[in-house]
């Protein structure tokens, strides 16, 4: 499965040919090799002959090895964690497990939506190389849920917001679905105090960095001050102008997050051509020009999270 997957990423992303005949020769090698494994006749004190993966005992193991059915006769607590961006065990499997291991009351899920196999966040698209070659920390939620788990016996799953105690919240605009999703991902907060969320309050490039932080998943910052927040513009290579309190042009916020999610230092109308490219903004008209995006003009907190929304989307 995961050659299967390999492939696809590979020819998705337009990988030269011989690097495709690669991956194809070695999933046919694979399945091969598998074909001889779980042939009944298949044994240690005789193993087929063409079977040419190394420790032939390991595999003949691994093949009567069902994960499932060893945990239903357990009846130990277990806490199973699953990463949302594993591509070697997927989130199929987990699933799965769920499924075979329903009649169990002592069994806890989490899913933590931008893990990898390695244990840590990654913000785009694994390939499962890229991944693993950047260094990375183990989330800090992971780490205080395991805790948790080990103290208590139980993890507590995050309850959701429900943005309708907001007053100002209304069902189908256009940055409905992604207000919801920024203030259950922590990003945006709303005004409790007046029941409000203000979804056309401008926003500064200080709390543009603050949302930007927390989207990032970044705990190595351990505050989020205008210092920390500043250091993380530096690290990230997000060109900002240090003035933390001025509000943020909806052009220069194109800039940043195409800095973030395209990898590349755009002057303003190449960043709004590419967030147009990408499906994720529509402007004031349907012209898709530089000049309907209104670049110079403020942006605002429903803006900035229906961008993000958007981005997020496409991933």
């Amino acid at each position: 499965m995961q050659l299967e997957q390999a492939l696809e990423r590979a020819k998705k992303s337009n990988e030269a040919p011989e690097t495709i005949d690669a991956i194809e020769q070695q999933e046919l090698f694979y399945k091969q090799q598998f074909a001889l494994l779980n042939d009944p006749q298949f044994s240690l004190s005789n193993p087929p002959q063409g079977f040419a993966l190394p420790q032939a005992s390991w595999w003949y193991d691994l093949r009567n090895y069902v994960p499932a059915d060893l945990i239903k006769k357990q009846e130990i607590p277990m806490f199973v964690v699953q990463g949302g961006k594993d591509i070697q065990v997927p989130v199929s499997d987990y699933e799965q497990l769920k499924g075979e291991l329903k009649e169990r009351t002592n069994v806890q899920y989490k899913l933590y939506p931008n893990m990898f196999h390695g244990l840590a966040n990654w913000e785009g698209e694994p390939n499962g190389t890229t991944e693993y070659m950047t260094p990375g920390i183990v989330p800090q939620e992971l780490i205080t849920d395991i805790s948790n788990w080990m103290k208590k016996g139980e993890v507590t799953e995050t309850p959701l917001i429900d943005p309708t105690v907001f007053t100002d919240y209304k069902e189908g605009l256009y940055w409905s679905e992604a207000i919801k999703w920024a203030l259950n991902k922590g990003l945006v907060v709303g005004f409790s105090d007046e029941k409000k969320l203000k979804p056309d309050l401008t926003i500064t490039e200080s709390q543009y960095l603050r949302i930007m932080l927390c989207y990032s998943n970044d705990h190595s910052q351990k505050e989020e001050s205008i210092k920390s927040l500043y250091e993380f513009a530096k690290e990230k290579g997000l060109k900002v102008s240090g003035k933390s309190n001025v509000n943020l042009t909806r052009g220069q916020a194109a800039v940043l997050l195409t800095k973030t999610f395209a990898k590349q230092n755009f002057t303003e109308k190449q960043a709004v051509q590419w967030l147009f490219d990408q499906g994720v903004i529509n402007g004031y008209d349907q012209s898709h020009s530089y000049e309907s995006f209104k670049p110079t003009m403020a942006i605002s907190r429903a803006h900035l999270v229906t961008i993000l929304y958007n981005l997020e989307q496409k991933k």
